[in-house]
């Protein structure tokens, strides 16, 4: 069956081989499981309450092979489907970072055929996603320009691109941003692209840890260390709570025009383990852009331990 104009992103795993040969067999196809179950869950991308029922996967395909990950994405006439998307990606790429699985790779807009019986998958941008995927020298993941558009639109609505180049936020999944390219690919620096956010939530511990995985290949760890540096230093939304949570315990949200993710962290941002409470709160934001406002979280179904 062809599937017309999916999101489709592929990943690589950076130092899979170096995780083999460290690690059991065992160890690592459980991890792998683990991070496939998270990324297709609702938890990874709406922790508020304002979506639809039944609505509860993100993901039309995930296929792994050796130390390639494809995502395919649900029809993405209905909008909300690319916000599940590119929240899909940020936490394959944050969860991936933090369980030394640093990942690298790009997302376009492709037709895409699938044959269940038989697990092929294959689409007319592919070649795109695997030169986007080779290119590059860091931890992250850029957006291919025939995806642009619809993107952009759906995770930012009307607030004006040129605006959003020049003045991001911490709490933007998406950054406008160079991405580093290998030697190889030295005639065509610079390349900027809009790129996953995938590190707004890390605490310095997390990005210590990750980094340390990555210095076998110090380009690499470079090029990612300035990329979060960059994220890091942008305006944050973290708000000090009040009321029945922990002394201390900010608020964090990445945000589309159709939901958020919300974390609970200290001031070093490392997390927050909250008791069983609903929440109630309010996100402000532009007027035309269509953001939540008053949204609750039930802590019970958030899964801090996952964020260590």
């Amino acid at each position: 069956m062809i599937k017309k104009r999916r999101l489709v992103a592929l990943f690589d795993i950076l130092g899979f081989g170096q995780r083999l040969q460290t690690d059991s067999l065992t160890k690592v196809q459980r991890e792998l499981r683990r991070l496939i179950r998270q990324i297709r869950s609702k938890s990874a991308t709406e922790s508020a309450t304002n979506d639809k029922d039944g609505d509860d996967d993100n993901l039309e395909h995930v296929r792994f092979a050796f130390d390639s990950v494809v995502l395919v994405s649900l029809d993405t006439a209905e909008g909300r489907n690319v916000h599940k998307f590119i929240f899909a990606c940020v936490a394959l790429l944050e969860l991936g970072f933090k369980h030394s699985f640093p990942l690298r790779g790009s997302i376009t807009l492709s037709d895409v055929f699938v044959d269940e019986e038989t697990g092929l998958l294959l689409g007319d941008q592919f070649p795109q996603l695997r030169d986007g995927e080779a290119m590059q020298e860091w931890t992250g993941c850029f957006v291919h320009p025939p995806a642009e558009e619809m993107i952009y639109r759906e995770i930012t609505g009307s607030v004006p691109i040129e605006e959003k180049k020049l003045n991001p936020d911490g709490c933007d999944p998406l950054i406008w941003s160079e991405v580093p390219l290998k030697p190889a690919f030295a005639s065509r620096s610079p390349m900027h692209a809009w790129c996953v956010n995938w590190g707004y939530f890390l605490s310095a511990s997390q990005i210590e840890r990750g980094l340390a995985f990555m210095a076998p290949v110090p380009s690499k760890r470079q090029h990612t260390e300035r990329f979060l540096a960059r994220i890091h230093g942008l305006t944050s939304d973290a708000q000090l709570l009040e009321g029945p949570v922990p002394p201390g315990t900010y608020i964090k949200t990445l945000r589309s025009r159709y939901g958020m993710v919300v974390r609970f962290v200290d001031k070093a941002g490392n997390p927050v383990p909250m008791p069983a409470a609903t929440l109630r709160y309010t996100v402000s934001g532009k007027a035309d852009s269509k953001v939540i406002e008053t949204q609750q979280v039930d802590t019970r179904a958030m899964r801090q331990s996952d964020d260590a």
